[in-house]
């Protein structure tokens, strides 16, 4: 399979959400902490920079893609597109931006997050990180980080998982 560029965006596949929750054996630890980073938002680049799949990215991703887990949302536009939308319809540009301002954080504390209950908690972790990227308000997400103290309590210790919620919250 081609290579993608590193500003591919992927998401899970129906295929993709199962083996996560079936815990597919077929999938190893690197292969299934960056199929639970894929969430339609991060691209290729920026999944490289939080998982352990660091610079083997790439042949992990079309792996993920060649075995149906994963799929294509966006690939970058060509530069003479972005021009042309940027032409056609200026408004359209400035309404998304002011939308997202808040979302960067709200993602960027996931991708944290996530990458934090991985390191507690390894495969465990699976079903809180899939929570945690289902999150679209900060308000859900701070509510869903103050469940997991008393999961991450049981499985490791409270000061644990109160630094946890302390790192986490927003």
């Amino acid at each position: 399979m081609a290579q993608s560029s590193l500003q591919t965006i992927f998401k899970k596949t129906e295929k993709g959400m199962l083996a996560l929750k079936v815990r597919d054996h077929a999938l190893s630890f690197k292969l299934r902490s960056l199929l639970i980073m894929v969430d339609g938002i991060k691209t290729i680049e920026q999944l490289g920079q939080v998982t352990t799949s660091g610079a083997e990215i790439q042949e992990h991703i079309d792996l993920l893609q060649e075995q149906e887990y994963v799929q294509v949302v966006s690939m970058p536009a060509a530069s003479s597109n972005t021009v042309n939308v940027e032409q056609q319809a200026p408004t359209a540009i400035v309404a998304p931006a002011t939308q997202t301002t808040a979302l960067p954080s709200l993602q960027t504390a996931i991708r944290q997050s996530t990458k934090s209950l991985i390191d507690l908690l390894g495969p465990n972790s699976d079903s809180l990180c899939m929570q945690l990227e289902k999150c679209k308000s900060i308000d859900q997400y701070n509510e869903r980080i103050l469940a997991f103290r008393k999961v991450i309590s049981g499985m490791r210790n409270e000061t644990i998982a109160n630094d946890f919620v302390k790192n986490a919250i927003l």
